[in-house]
């Protein structure tokens, strides 16, 4: 409980709450909005999912999930949102928005990238061994109950996708935008706050459970390159520098996105994509 308490000390102080309620206030809602021919799906966490809603869904027992604001980090609210987009005639761009994610479940991760991108690829080198590997896993990304080629396909290749970003975005808020990168989707915003390191679980004499970043393994993206810095977007966006209160009353200095909305945005993502072809 100790450590749990220092990490959300951590995070409240460094803004992000602040941030996000800011985001929020602005575009009127924490799901997605439209602003102009752009669909912004707001995703701060990867997980926790809805597990039982799931299991039943696979089981031939339930219906497919919907989004349900106790489980604000499952892909369902991403589904909507770009079947939204796709079905509005005026909407050109979707973007994922990672800008206050503070990371969370790998599966999640791999189930958004298919949406997207019909792809998943984990890369990590080992450290000592100089080993390199690529992990990849099926995922039902159409939802038919099956496994097969037809998942292996973005949900709406119609849609020009970006991840947009912010120094907040951190572990899976980082690998996500790398992996993007590398299957050729714009990444907008600022350089993501790194963190996407190979975690190994230790523990204390006391029994104190704690992760540290792991020294023999390490994420990388296509070129090899070690990612736990950051990932630098194609196209930057100004942030600025504003001060708010949190939670508990107290006056923290947090970033302003709100740059990030602007109409024009939409242009410049219709822009990259007019030039960088697929």
């Amino acid at each position: 409980m100790e450590a749990m308490d220092v990490i959300e000390n951590v995070q409240r102080n460094d803004g992000v709450s602040v941030a996000a309620k800011a985001r929020q206030q602005l575009l009127n809602t924490d799901t997605y909005t439209k602003i102009g021919n752009t669909m912004y799906c707001i995703f701060d966490e990867f997980g926790p999912a809805d597990c039982q809603g799931w299991t039943a869904f696979y089981k031939g027992t339930g219906p497919l999930p919907t989004y349900n604001p106790e489980f604000k980090g499952d892909i369902c609210g991403i589904v909507e949102a770009l079947d939204k987009a796709a079905a509005d005639p005026e909407v050109k761009n979707f973007v994922l928005d990672l800008t206050c994610n503070n990371g969370g479940e790998l599966a999640v991760l791999q189930a958004i990238t298919t949406l997207l991108a019909g792809k998943t690829a984990v890369r990590w080198d080992n450290v000592l061994t100089k080993q390199r590997v690529v992990n990849d896993v099926q995922v039902d990304g159409n939802f038919d109950r099956v496994f097969d080629d037809n998942d292996k396909k973005p949900r709406h290749p119609e849609l020009n996708i970006a991840i947009m970003t912010g120094h907040y975005a951190y572990s899976c808020g980082n690998l996500l935008p790398s992996q993007m990168k590398d299957f050729g989707y714009l990444i907008i915003g600022e350089k993501t706050g790194g963190g996407s390191c190979s975690i190994q679980k230790m523990c204390t004499a006391e029994g104190l459970s704690y992760q540290i970043s792991s020294a023999r393994a390490r994420l990388i993206n296509k070129d090899g390159e070690n990612i736990d810095s950051g990932v630098v977007p194609h196209i930057a966006l100004e942030v600025k520098k504003a001060t708010g209160k949190d939670d508990d009353g107290e006056e923290v200095e947090y970033s302003d996105f709100s740059a990030f909305y602007a109409p024009n945005v939409g242009e410049q993502i219709a822009n990259w994509y007019a030039t960088n072809k697929q």
